[in-house]
């Protein structure tokens, strides 16, 4: 697999997300059964919320090594899953946050 294509752009944008979301729910749970964090704290639905944006923003990193190697085709691929879990998360979190106010 080239470096600099689309294709990685693409592929990393999918993953990235996917892997800290994972590392972010599993330091949840064994803060919770440690007894750091309290119960009640790991179900709110705002913390599924934030989980799931700051597992999103993993892709800002991504983006970052893109620039600083100058793989510009892999940056253009990175935006095509970035935007779609953008366009998921205002799906499923958005009216929630629009109703709130």
């Amino acid at each position: 697999m080239q470096k600099d294509s689309i294709f990685t752009g693409i592929l990393l944008g999918t993953i990235v997300p996917i892997i800290l979301y994972a590392i972010i729910l599993t330091l949840k749970d064994g803060l919770v059964s440690m007894g750091i964090l309290p119960e009640l704290w790991g179900e709110m639905p705002s913390s599924t919320r934030t989980f799931t944006i700051v597992a999103l923003c993993g892709n800002l990193l991504v983006i970052h090594y893109f620039n600083r190697n100058q793989f510009y085709n892999s940056m253009r691929g990175l935006v095509f899953p970035t935007l779609v879990y953008v366009a998921l998360w205002l799906w499923f979190f958005g009216l929630d946050l629009i109703g709130s106010f």
